[in-house]
């Protein structure tokens, strides 16, 4: 269960240190800071300082450049001024705002990282389980946005300290390697740094988050573009010890679906989350609204959130027969607020009608949002096993169908061949992670994602047209105009 005085906590010190200088960001490249540290409170508050920030990445890194840019929405539109829209259509320009505040948002996170690994270093404190566990979530943050910059933008400035005007103006990118290995090293310090569990303290790094997550940039590393296949071993060992604590707080496994994205079970069943609570003003989530249609009948709250639908092609993926994900996940009727049956594709796994009488607005979902859960790992071991072995072998299989048979399906058999089975991994990461946004970067590694993109706009009648400089975005203009030859913008933008 989520701790809820914790919780409040972590709220209270967000807001008692939002105005205070070493959280304000003009520059995310660029930070001037005043601000003096003096004692553990300090501390732990600059440390939640770099969670809070997090509340952001869901909507922009996980949603709106992943999900969106996928075959699994469709707005049903092609003429409106939204930024959504037109990432689903890849007509993107260095212009755009999601990109800009994906820039943004990635390097806030940094630069406070950067704070707290700075101050640990200048108070020497005495308390060193304190200044151990918060190096450990710091690097672990930092790690984290590194790498979602990273899978969006490719090459990246290294931001690893804190950085005067004139010192920002100076720092250009890195090649993605150079990234990789960055981000490798914060991870092997998180993991050392980091405990099992805090049970006390919910929503904090673990581990096992630093463990999954340096699993993740294993693959990733091994796949497409860099393809240094020596990282796959590397990986496979992290997944495997995971899954050997399956049962534990560290790995704990629902057979029931559904019951994964109730906000009763935040930080139950996902080995780490971003957090959400309503009540407050500003630190409930807006995610789930996404997904509604603004005449929902049983949600009474109007504004403007774009309207994210599960494209048809989605929908005719799943096993609608067997597949409990399918009714857990979705639904294409609901009831307007004019009580008629109204036909319209929605992803409902977060609407909980219980919910709504203690929410202020539609953007105000006490539902925490996943970003690692138990069954990413059994993917990507099996994905990593496949590439490492030009197929799948006992062990890949095993994992894919611990999915399948908590999603009512029969298991796969061993016999096929590595295209076979990256078509069955495709459509478990599909299935089982609707609006999670790892689907789209599983396309992207697999390389099938400029394949996977034309054939469906081709059946949908759409004249576009995906090539491989399309699959990241461009470099935000603003960045591309701090120094002239400063940055050089991504191919094809």
């Amino acid at each position: 269960m989520k701790n809820i005085k914790y919780i409040i906590i972590i709220i209270a010190s967000v807001f008692a240190s939002c105005s205070e200088d070493y959280l304000e960001l003009k520059n995310p490249n660029a930070i001037d800071s005043t601000q003096f540290f003096q004692d553990e409170d300090d501390l732990e508050s600059a440390v939640i300082g770099i969670y809070s920030e997090l509340r952001a990445f869901p909507e922009i890194f996980n949603i709106n450049l992943s999900e969106v840019r996928s075959n699994n929405i469709s707005f049903g539109i092609s003429n409106a001024q939204r930024d959504p829209v037109d990432i689903s259509r890849f007509n993107v320009t260095q212009v755009m705002n999601t990109i800009e505040d994906a820039w943004q948002s990635g390097y806030s996170v940094v630069a406070r990282a950067n704070k707290v690994l700075e101050v640990i270093e200048e108070l020497q404190l005495d308390n060193e389980e304190l200044n151990t566990k918060s190096e450990g979530e710091a690097r672990f943050l930092r790690a984290y946005a590194h790498f979602n910059l990273a899978k969006v933008f490719r090459r990246i400035p290294i931001v690893k300290e804190t950085l005067s005007p004139d010192e920002g103006a100076q720092l250009g990118q890195s090649e993605l390697e150079e990234v990789y290995k960055f981000i490798e090293e914060d991870l092997l310090i998180a993991v050392e740094k980091l405990a099992e569990n805090y049970p006390d303290e919910a929503g904090r790094a673990t581990k096992g988050a630093a463990q999954a997550l340096l699993g993740e940039l294993y693959l990733t590393w091994g796949s497409f573009p860099t393809k240094d296949t020596s990282k796959l071993d590397l990986a496979i060992s992290l997944f495997e010890n995971l899954i050997l604590k399956k049962g534990t707080p560290a790995f704990n496994w629902s057979n029931n679906y559904s019951e994964l994205f109730k906000s009763e079970n935040d930080n139950t069943y996902s080995i780490f989350e971003v957090q959400y609570i309503s009540g407050a003003a500003g630190i409930g989530a807006v995610f789930p609204s996404l997904f509604l249609s603004s005449n929902f009948l049983e949600f009474p709250f109007s504004g403007g959130v774009p309207q994210i639908r599960p494209s048809e092609n989605l929908i005719d993926s799943f096993n609608k027969q067997d597949d409990l994900r399918y009714e857990a996940s979705v639904d294409t009727i609901y009831t307007n607020n004019f009580f008629l049956q109204q036909q319209d594709n929605y992803i409902k796994k977060w609407f909980q009608k219980d919910k709504i009488s203690s929410m202020l607005s539609r953007l105000d979902w006490p539902h925490n949002y996943p970003i690692i859960r138990p069954a990413s790992i059994y993917l990507m071991q099996a994905e990593a096993l496949n590439l490492k072995n030009n197929g799948p072998n006992a062990q890949a299989v095993n994992s894919l169908n611990e999915l399948r048979k908590r999603a009512g399906l029969n298991d796969i058999n061993i016999g096929a061949t590595k295209e076979e089975f990256l078509e069955a991994l495709k459509q478990e990461y599909r299935s089982e992670f609707v609006g999670e946004g790892l689907y789209w970067h599983f396309l992207v590694r697999s390389e099938m994602a400029v394949s996977e993109m034309n054939t469906w706009f081709a059946s949908i009648n759409e004249n576009i047209t995906v090539t491989e400089d399309k699959l990241i975005y461009p470099i935000p203009f603003s960045q591309m105009n701090i120094k002239q030859g400063l940055y050089q913008q991504n191919p094809g933008y």
